[in-house]
């Protein structure tokens, strides 16, 4: 046999006329013309390579290498010859022994009969698509696709090299690893050789330097399909629903996936909040029913869902609009029409009674600027769905809310609670008294109006202005404050989708407030709530600009503006002092 010319994995194919790579089949141009059916290709030592050099296949040569579609192909040499390049002998007659195993078996590897050492020449452990012995001859496998353990020279040399026999048990254990999922098999090839360590230690070379990428299986995992994976690659999906964030699954190296299964760790739990914003910005759920589930969490819902009162107030702005367009798309008819936005009037007016009441010190509420903005919104989607020259009251606890629809060119003036458009509401201890001035409706335009006016029952300290002693210690020292000695009574209308914000003529709103305290004295002023002025508090202070006191008495003032808006009646307090009859702190906002 030659040492210097070796076997390469080309062979002739004299039925096609082409040169093939084995086992891989891929087809060349050799550029050798006298090629016959059988020839295969050779290597030589020092040769240059201009052409493919060929011989016979039934030469004797070595081998450079057998190809294998499997990571780290190992070199297979003829009987009696190992070493990088199959140069060496022990010149005892060795030859290669070859087997498969299936996965579970129990194996013994033995050269006790030929009283010689193991040793291991070629080990896979796997599945390969050239065998399919232990599946029933089923490829699991898709294209391009490998499953190999990458130890499974290493743990085969190490359990039987330089041994007569040793035990192997074909296991994912013994290999530490494993590859995929179909059952296994391992492929194994070996000699026979001389007790010398030079001899049975030595190494084969691989076929090449690099691995072929390895991948993980198709995994399902709660209704989520892993896709085939490469090896050393992490992927992700979306959380459950419920969470926002990736769920990652990482594929590790040799084509496993972790053994702990799909990592959650990156999910968070959406918040109450986020839930019910995605259903306003999705929708397609009816506006009246988000508002009952936004009701629900505020008075039955859990601490863990506790919603916060600036929260609540912007999802209630995005609500109203909601209702506005599923109003505007519906088909229902027109009672339908004004029974939907009195019930969803019904529930937003609970939910803000919640945000406007208090039951101690520990859990008062800080009610944002637009929280009266927000309810004078809702009173206009009730009045612009009303017949014309009639108006709907919906009340709760804190809030009395009435709305009403006036036909264009009205020139007389609108008396609140006894104009007959009121006749049949049901309006109940109403606290305000209001006139409305002609202007307010006829323009000149032949637009309808709408109007809004709301009784905010129990909102009796306002901003910063609230009586008290001075020292806590000492409750005959007391100091001059203003208090709001009524309720606030917001007063808004619009022309088709103008605001009335003034009125024409030196025309004034008019209105009587009841006095909630009558046993204070003190100079009185008509005041509302100014959003632009903010000496007093980051969200505006308290003014009288455009308004007078037309007149008062220990139970009741007389207000005349200029404007609409959330107005009060102020009270200079001087040397009394009594206990804020409700601590809810608010900044009261206006509608624009």
């Amino acid at each position: 046999m030659s040492l210097s010319t070796y076997w390469v994995s080309a062979r002739y194919h004299g039925a096609s006329s082409e040169w093939k790579w084995y086992p891989l089949n891929g087809t060349f141009d050799a550029g050798v013309g006298d090629s016959e059916d059988g020839d295969c290709m050779i290597y030589s030592k020092g040769m240059t390579v201009s052409k493919p050099q060929q011989e016979p296949c039934n030469s004797t040569y070595g081998f450079i290498c057998e190809g294998y579609d499997a990571w780290g192909s190992q070199c297979r040499c003829p009987p009696q010859y190992y070493g990088p390049f199959c140069e060496k002998t022990d010149g005892s007659g060795t030859y290669s022994k070859a087997n498969k195993f299936c996965e579970g078996e129990n194996i013994q590897v033995s050269c006790a009969v030929e009283q010689k050492r193991i040793r291991i020449e070629y080990a896979a452990y796997g599945v390969f698509h050239d065998n399919m012995t232990c599946n029933d001859g089923v490829n699991f496998l898709g294209a391009g696709q490998t499953c190999l353990a990458r130890t499974s020279l290493e743990k085969t040399a190490a359990a039987c090299n330089g041994n007569s026999f040793c035990d192997l048990q074909i296991t994912n254990r013994f290999f530490q690893n494993n590859p995929c999922i179909p059952q296994k098999h391992l492929d194994l090839r070996y000699q026979c050789v001389i007790d010398d360590p030079a001899v049975y230690n030595a190494l084969y070379t691989t076929a090449r330097s690099e691995a072929p990428i390895m991948y993980c299986n198709e995994r399902v995992y709660v209704n989520t399909t892993y896709e085939v994976t490469p090896e050393n690659t992490t992927i992700d999906k979306p959380c459950p629903q419920g969470f926002t964030g990736k769920v990652t699954f990482s594929c590790l190296e040799g084509g496993m996936w972790q053994n702990d299964g799909p990592d959650k760790s990156g999910c968070t739990e959406i918040s109450e909040a986020q839930k019910l914003d995605e259903q306003i910005l999705e929708g397609t759920k009816e506006a009246v029913d988000i508002a009952a589930s936004i009701e629900y969490l505020l008075k039955d819902g859990s601490t863990k869902t506790e919603l916060e009162d600036n929260e609540v107030v912007n999802l209630l702005s995005d609500l109203n609009q909601l209702q506005k367009k599923q109003l505007g798309d519906s088909e229902k008819t027109d009672q339908e029409r004004i029974d939907t936005a009195t019930s969803f009037a019904e529930r937003t007016l609970s939910i803000g009674s919640v945000l406007l009441s208090s039951d101690g010190e520990d859990q008062q509420k800080s009610v944002s600027v637009n929280i009266t903005t927000v309810m004078d919104d809702v009173a206009f989607i009730v009045a612009e769905e009303l017949e014309e020259n009639t108006a709907r009251t919906v009340s709760t606890d804190t809030i009395d809310m009435t709305c009403g629809s006036v036909p264009a060119g009205r020139q007389q003036s609108l008396s609140y609670p006894g104009d007959k458009m009121f006749t049949n509401t049901t309006m109940k201890n109403t606290r305000a008294v209001a006139t409305m001035p002609p202007s307010a409706f006829d323009d000149g335009s032949n637009t309808k109006s709408t109007l809004a006016l709301l009784e905010y029952k129990k909102i009796d300290n306002i901003g910063n202005r609230i009586f008290q002693p001075q020292y806590a210690s000492d409750l005959d020292e007391l100091i001059n404050k203003s208090v709001v000695n009524t309720i606030v009574f917001g007063a808004s209308a619009s022309r088709g989708n103008t605001s009335v914000k003034t009125f024409a003529r030196g025309e004034k709103f008019e209105f009587i407030l009841k006095h909630e305290n009558t046993n204070l004295t003190g100079s009185v002023s008509c005041a509302f709530w100014d959003s632009t002025n903010k000496t007093e508090t980051p969200s505006g202070s308290w003014s009288s600009n455009g308004c007078v006191v037309v007149k008062s008495n220990r139970t009741h003032t007389t207000c005349a503006c200029d404007h609409l808006t959330n107005f009060a009646i102020l009270l200079d307090v001087t040397g009394v002092y009594q206990e804020p009859m409700n601590k809810i702190y608010i900044n009261v906002g206006h509608r624009i």
